[in-house]
């Protein structure tokens, strides 16, 4: 079968086929010239870390990924994508 966005697109839909959508998470990245800005939705749209900028920096690439594990764990997620557009980034945990 043929997907829009290719290989990434169909590799990740074969693996959240058949999962349930209430433990994945989606990670949208809006990035500028000097900060960005990411939240952490459940698959529905519902927000569970509300948003917020980071400097695109050392620093600020190790903000977002804590918040991440920290809604992935209070969510029992166990697949959670992330990036500018989907599948930039596919995590899934055990």
């Amino acid at each position: 079968m043929a997907f829009v966005n290719g290989a990434l697109e169909a590799a990740f839909m074969g693996r959240v086929r058949g999962v349930d959508l209430q433990r994945c998470l989606v990670v949208p990245i809006d990035v500028g010239k000097r900060v960005a800005m990411g939240l952490v939705a459940g698959h529905y749209g519902e927000i569970v870390v509300a948003s917020s900028e980071f400097p695109l920096n050392e620093a600020g690439f190790r903000e977002l990924p804590g918040r991440v594990v920290q809604a992935q764990q209070a969510r029992d997620a166990v697949m959670c994508w992330s990036g500018s557009s989907p599948p930039a980034t596919i995590t899934a945990r055990s």
